[in-house]
């Protein structure tokens, strides 16, 4: 049987440096094991991929981008089809899902949980809250 794939969620305000906290803690794992595979699926409100080329420069294993509307609401459904695509074409050790700033995650959790133990292929193992404590 093949080890479940863990995920973890990573939720804030916007501005709050959730992508920067990825950005911060990625070389750090690499450093410890180089040859770790995470992959990213990122949710932007609007059109524009704000963070997604910094991601691209941190060398993540794969990425996805939900565009558009909020991950926790009206692009919910499409969590599943970015988690196959990215397990079926990078295979990672780990997939990090960084919400828009406006998303409430608790919605979000129970479609990833749905889906976890629907495909028997991932697991939830964490939400990260971020919080600017300067500016909170």
């Amino acid at each position: 049987m093949t080890s479940r794939v863990p995920i973890t969620i990573i939720t804030g305000f916007a501005g709050s440096g959730k992508t920067t906290l990825i950005l911060n803690l990625l070389p750090q794992l690499r450093a410890e094991n180089p040859g770790y595979k995470l992959a990213l699926i990122k949710n932007e409100i609007g059109d524009l991929n704000v963070d997604s080329q910094l991601a691209a420069a941190a060398e993540m294993s794969g990425s996805q981008e939900l565009l558009g509307d909020c991950i926790c609401c009206t692009n919910v459904g499409q969590i599943g089809d970015a988690l196959a695509t990215l397990d079926r074409e990078c295979n990672p050790d780990r997939i990090i899902i960084e919400t828009s700033g406006s998303a409430e995650p608790l919605k979000l959790v129970l479609e990833v949980n749905r889906l976890a133990k629907e495909s028997g292929r991932w697991e939830l193992d964490g939400i990260v809250s971020v919080v600017d404590a300067e500016n909170w």
